[in-house]
């Protein structure tokens, strides 16, 4: 029998890749357009730029031997605890051109120090803090070590906006000071509607209150974050999407056919099948497909009324002479209000000059994207004032699903819905649960789907997996 997958999502490339290597038939059904989603890269006159920042996370601290691949749950624990089998399945692709991306950055208060937020490293805070502030984050945040985490209180924090959250944890002075500036450059009502369990979809954090006071009085901290951040030689997730898919058409049991996108997703005409209808052809009958479409795909052409707003970002990338760099680390987060520019990203080098991608304030213009992204190059210090600074491209317009409240319920309602259609299919890409559609997510529920499909005995262990 032949497995059917639907789909371009990171998902559905690894659920093909997994299961054509255990030696089953796969059809991959794969849209002409946008295949790998936001985590490829445009292409724009030979330059390959990045959609923000694009970082692979494959270690976490205390993480051991991952359970066994049926326990995985993008709705529960998630990737996490998987994450060396993630780790494995990426360097299986990239092999010696996976890098280590080095020291993140955070322009804050004027200066360029350590970066706080994704590294959850908080040695380098008491730099950032005046003697009254160092005094009200020893003070304000809440008073058990883990706070929010505390045993009992965690369930909580899916309900509990993660505005309210970070006060209670950090107190007032540094949510005020560090976290709302950020949130309120993504998005004009920053993380006021947003859940705290989805803090990450913002690149924001929650650190434990004794973390914190240990940082601010300049002592020895009990935790010790591991979080290094990875690419792969010359194109990032780009170049993941890429080697995925060649090793797929290269495989002796797969075969790709490309669609215009899926019109209609309905009960087949035998039990077990599903009708999948691309766009403009006759429908496609399968038995037991994989539909690793993204959500609002999935949902539209199964009928299912799904509305969900969506993030407003505004990208400019430019490039610079590598003479004219005076230092460029793997991105920058620019907490400074006045500082028009989210986060700066350091990508492709190309004949002497260095490619970045400026993520700006959702407010900002898009025909002053370029000169703002200039100035704040040369604010930050990270280029020379005289540098000649060119322009590539410029974004304005939706991007990723807001994580908030409103498209958490409209999603949970939508997928009820596809639920009750009863149809005999695995629906992966990020549609198991809302949220669960980063790069790590998606690499997991393709690994799941493509072994579950392959037998009970491929989901017992990862070992086979990650040879």
């Amino acid at each position: 029998m032949t497995l059917t997958i639907v789909g371009g999502t990171v998902a559905a490339l690894v659920a093909a890749d997994t299961a054509a290597a255990a030696g089953l038939d796969v059809r991959l059904l794969l849209p002409r357009r946008n295949v790998g989603g936001g985590f490829a890269p445009l292409e724009v006159d030979g330059h390959r730029l990045d959609r923000g920042l694009r970082a692979l996370e494959l270690h976490y601290e205390g993480t051991g031997d991952p359970p066994p691949l049926a326990l995985y749950d993008p709705a529960g624990t998630g990737h996490r605890p998987f994450v060396r089998l993630v780790d494995a399945y990426v360097r299986g692709l990239a092999g010696a051109d996976l890098v280590d991306l080095g020291e993140p950055a955070l322009y804050w208060r004027g200066q360029l120090g350590p970066e706080l937020l994704t590294t959850c490293d908080l040695r380098g805070l008491r730099a950032y803090l005046t003697a009254a502030e160092i005094d009200a984050v020893m003070r304000e945040p809440l008073a058990n070590p883990s706070g929010l985490f505390a045993p009992g209180r965690a369930e909580g924090l899916a309900d509990m906006p993660f505005a309210v959250a970070s006060r209670l944890q950090h107190g007032s002075t540094l949510h005020n000071a560090l976290i709302a500036p950020l949130a309120v450059k993504l998005r004009p009502d920053g993380a006021r509607d947003v859940p705290a369990t989805l803090r990450r979809k913002l690149w924001l954090p929650i650190f434990h209150p004794r973390s914190l006071r240990e940082a601010a009085a300049g002592g020895p901290m009990t935790f010790r974050p591991e979080r290094p951040l990875c690419g792969i030689e010359p194109g990032g997730t780009g170049e993941l999407v890429t080697r995925l898919l060649a090793r797929i058409e290269a495989a002796p049991t797969a075969t790709v056919r490309r669609i215009d996108g899926v019109e209609r997703i309905e009960a087949g005409p035998r039990p077990g099948s599903v009708s999948i209808t691309p766009r403009g052809e006759a429908p496609v009958v399968a038995e037991d497909p994989i539909l690793a479409l993204a959500p609002g795909e999935l949902f539209a052409a199964a009928q299912i009324p799904y509305a969900a707003d969506r993030v407003t970002s505004v990208l400019a990338w430019v490039d610079v002479a590598v003479e004219d760099v005076e230092l460029m680390p793997a991105f920058v987060h620019v907490a400074d209000l006045a500082v028009r520019v989210h986060r700066l990203s350091r990508g492709e080098v190309r004949d002497g000059r260095v490619t970045v991608c400026a993520e700006l304030a959702h407010d900002v213009a898009k025909d002053a994207a370029v000169s703002v992204t200039e100035r704040a190059l040369v604010r930050l210090g990270l280029v020379r004032e005289d540098a000649g600074i060119r322009e590539i491209a410029t974004f304005s317009g939706p991007t990723f699903t807001a994580p908030t409240f409103a498209n958490r319920d409209a999603f949970t309602a939508a997928r009820a819905a596809l639920g009750e259609l009863g149809l005999a299919a695995r629906c992966i890409g990020g549609v198991e649960a809302f949220g669960a559609d980063s790069l790590n997510e998606q690499i997991m529920q393709g690994l799941q789907a493509g072994a579950a499909a392959a037998g009970p005995l491929s989901l017992a262990g990862p070992a086979q997996l990650a040879a």
